[in-house]
């Protein structure tokens, strides 16, 4: 029973916005690490002989696209995203937005933190970082919402 109300609610934000009349394509990129090293530890390239904890230092990678989505704003974000460390937000300057994001296809692409969510509006286009995955029901992850902030340096106007 409790399971059912779950796939419910799910289903139910996934059809809010794909008919969403705000909705807006967008496409999802995943950064991949294509720096190798001749040692790896676990699949993954190591520094030296320690093992990466984390590919957001990397220099050699590229974004790889997932797929296409839908995107629905849903207003600015209120809560208190911090770094990893814990001390500070993310980038206090540049307002993060929550916001429904659903694959085109059903069961396509599942969005992660740090992934990056192009949105083209007129002649431009929107990169944005997903910096937190929230929901408001202790349900999880049938009521996500993810909290987007704007890439200001990769912000780019159509030719």
């Amino acid at each position: 029973m409790l399971h059912n109300v779950s796939l419910a609610v799910r289903r139910s934000v996934r059809a809010v916005t794909l008919n969403h009349p705000n909705r807006m394509t967008c496409t999802v990129y995943r950064k991949v690490v294509t720096r190798t090293a001749p040692d790896s530890l676990g699949g993954l390239p190591t520094l030296g002989g320690l093992g990466v904890l984390n590919d957001e230092d990397e220099t050699d990678f590229e974004y790889q696209p997932l797929g296409d989505g839908w995107v629905v704003m849903l207003g600015i974000y209120q809560g208190g995203g911090r770094s990893d460390d814990n001390s500070l937000l993310d980038n206090p300057n540049t307002p993060q937005q929550e916001a429904f994001l659903e694959p085109v296809v059903d069961d396509g692409f599942i969005p992660k933190k740090h992934d990056l969510v192009s949105i083209v509006i007129g002649d431009a286009i929107l990169p944005y970082e997903i910096t937190d995955i929230t929901g408001t029901v202790n349900i999880p992850p049938f009521t996500q919402k993810y909290v987007l902030q704007l890439r200001d340096e990769l912000v780019q106007a159509n030719a």
